[in-house]
C-alpha cells in the first residue's frame, strides 16, 4: 500500500479516511500529515478488577479471574488484587481479607490508604472511600484548608492598599474604616496624609472682619470677639476712629447686582454682584486705614458655570476723594504688594486728580488688604469714598 497521499484525489478528508482505514473497528484511524495512525479505542473503566478490551468496536469489561482452582477458598478481587479466603474463614465482610494461618482464621482489613493525610480512608461493601478531612472552623473570615493532615485557617485578606484606612473582616465582608486622626484639639484640622501618617493643620479662624479679634480655643474652637474702642471711637476696618466730628462718622451701603455704576472719568460699568461703598474720614498723621476684601472667587465660579460674563468681568477697587490726594496700596494674600505695571493684561490702573481705580482679572484667591492714607499734611481729616465689587463692562478698554 502506498504510504503517502500523493495519489489521493477528490474529497481529501473522505479519501484520507478511506485510505487509513485498517478495517479494525477497535481503532480510531487518522492521517497525521505524514502517515496513517491507528489509535486503540480506550475501554478503561477505572476498575482494577476488570480486564478491559474492545471487540468489534464494543468495549468489554471481563471480571478478573482470581480462581486458584482450590475449592476450599473463596476467590475474589479487591482493588485489583486477587484474594483467596478460606471458605471456613469467610466472615461475610467484603472489606476484610480472610485467611487461615494454620491455627485460626485471620480477618485482615483491606488496605484503602491513598497516601493522603488529609483524607479519611474507609471501606464500604468492598469499595474504598476517601473523604476529605473537615477543616471548617465556622469563621467566614478565614480560608480553611488541610496541609499534611493538619488544618490551617488563614485570615481573609482585606487589605485595600490604602494606609489611611483600618481594614477588617466582619461576617465574611471586608470593611475599610478611615483612620482616626482626631487629636482632640478643636483648633486643628485633622487628616491622614495618604501615607498612613496623621497631620494636624492649624485651623484658620480669620472671619475677614478686621474689627474682630479672632482666636481659637482647643475645646470650643474659633471665637470672634469685637474690637472695643475707647469713648467717642468706633472700629472701622480694624482702626479705632473718632466719631465726634460731624464729617468723621463713616457710612457704607451696597449697590444691588445689575446696577450701573458711573465712573469718575465719564464711563460706566455694571455690578455683577453686590458692590460695596464705604465713606469715611482718615488723617494724615494716623495709621493708614486697611480694608480687607475676599477676591478671586467670584470670577472663577462664573467661569466654572460657563457664564459668559466671566470673560468681561473684573474685580473693581476704586477710591475717590474731595481735596487732599490719597495713596492706594493693594496687598495680595501672600503679603506682597501689587505693582500696577507687573501684568498689564490682567491689571488696569486708572488715576486722576481725585480718584485711583484698579480693575483686576483673575486675581489670586484669598483675602486682599486695601491700604489708604492722605499724602499731603493737613489740619483736619480727609474724606474718601471706597467702592469694591465684581463688575463687567469696558473698564479694560479705557
Amino acid at each position: 500500500m502506498n504510504s503517502t497521499n500523493e495519489s489521493i484525489t477528490g474529497n481529501e478528508s473522505s479519501a484520507l479516511l478511506h485510505f487509513c482505514d485498517d478495517g479494525n473497528a477497535c481503532t480510531a484511524d487518522a492521517w497525521n500529515g505524514k502517515e496513517c495512525v491507528h489509535t486503540p479505542v480506550n475501554c478503561d473503566d477505572d476498575n482494577p478488577c476488570t480486564i478491559d478490551s474492545c471487540e468489534n468496536g464494543v468495549c468489554a469489561h471481563k471480571q478478573k479471574d482470581c480462581d486458584d482452582q482450590n475449592e476450599s477458598t473463596i476467590d475474589y478481587c479487591l482493588n485489583g488484587v486477587c484474594v483467596h479466603s478460606s471458605k471456613k474463614c469467610d466472615d461475610g465482610n467484603a472489606c476484610t481479607i480472610d485467611t487461615w494461618n494454620g491455627n485460626e482464621c485471620v480477618h485482615t482489613p483491606g488496605n484503602c490508604d491513598d497516601g493522603n493525610a488529609c483524607t479519611a480512608d474507609s471501606c464500604e461493601n468492598g469499595t474504598c472511600t476517601h473523604r476529605q478531612k473537615n477543616c471548617n472552623d465556622g469563621n467566614p473570615c478565614t480560608a480553611d484548608s488541610c496541609v499534611n493532615g493538619e488544618c490551617t485557617h488563614s485570615q481573609k485578606n482585606c487589605n485595600d492598599g490604602n494606609p489611611c484606612t483600618v481594614d477588617s473582616c466582619v461576617n465574611g465582608e471586608c470593611y475599610h474604616k478611615g483612620k482616626n486622626c482626631d487629636d482632640g484639639n478643636a483648633c486643628t484640622i485633622d487628616a491622614c496624609d495618604g501615607r498612613g501618617k496623621c497631620m494636624h493643620l492649624r485651623r484658620n479662624c480669620d472671619d475677614g472682619n478686621p474689627c474682630t479679634i479672632d482666636e481659637c480655643d482647643p475645646y470650643w474652637g474659633c471665637s470672634h470677639t469685637p474690637v472695643v474702642c475707647g469713648a467717642g471711637k468706633r472700629c472701622v476696618n480694624g482702626v479705632c476712629q473718632t466719631i465726634s466730628s460731624p464729617r468723621a462718622a463713616p457710612s457704607s451701603y451696597t449697590i444691588p447686582p445689575g446696577s450701573s455704576i458711573n465712573l469718575p472719568w465719564g464711563t460706566a460699568v455694571t455690578a455683577i454682584g453686590s458692590a460695596k461703598v464705604e465713606n469715611g474720614v482718615t488723617y494724615v498723621a494716623g495709621q493708614p486705614l486697611i480694608f480687607s476684601r475676599q477676591l478671586g472667587y467670584d470670577q472663577a465660579a462664573l467661569a466654572a458655570q460657563g457664564i459668559s460674563q466671566a470673560a468681561g468681568s473684573a474685580e473693581m477697587v476704586g477710591l475717590a476723594w474731595q481735596s487732599n490726594p490719597f495713596s492706594v496700596t493693594l496687598i495680595k494674600p501672600d503679603g506682597s504688594k501689587l505693582f500696577p505695571d507687573s501684568d498689564r493684561q490682567n491689571i488696569k490702573h486708572v488715576t486722576g486728580t481725585n480718584y485711583d481705580y484698579y480693575f483686576l482679572r483673575n486675581p489670586a484667591k484669598g483675602i486682599w488688604n486695601i491700604e489708604i492714607r492722605p499724602i499731603n499734611p493737613g489740619s483736619r481729616g480727609e474724606s474718601f469714598s471706597l467702592i469694591t465689587g465684581l463688575v463687567s463692562g469696558a473698564a479694560f478698554d479705557q
